[in-house]
């Protein structure tokens, strides 16, 4: 497990959540690890997405599930317009932070 600090968290979970809101990963749409990782991130970056969608996990913003092939994640529909609201913020600071420290 790799030590992320707050600022890669915010900027690579916003990532995270406006390609899986692109791709429309709303359960059945869902995309594998390895896709993810492929899609637009820095080298520096690849190493921390598997760690940070696991905390997106955590924080019920985002769902996983087992499949053939490995875990499949997804956004979870009930969270529907706090995931919109993190897409749209701009910038380094985020909402995401309430949800660390709660």
């Amino acid at each position: 497990m790799v030590k992320v600090k707050k600022s890669e968290y915010i900027i690579i979970s916003k990532k995270i959540i406006r390609l899986l809101l692109r791709e429309t990963c709303w359960g059945k749409g869902s995309m594998y690890l390895d896709n993810i990782k492929k899609s637009g991130f820095k080298d520096n970056e690849i190493p921390l997405v598997e760690d940070i969608i696991n905390g997106l996990v955590k924080q019920g913003l985002a769902m996983k599930k087992k499949h053939k092939y490995g875990w499949k994640y997804h956004l979870n529909n009930e969270k529907r317009g706090k995931l919109f609201g993190i897409a749209k913020e701009i910038g380094k600071t985020s909402s995401l932070i309430l949800f660390l420290i709660t």
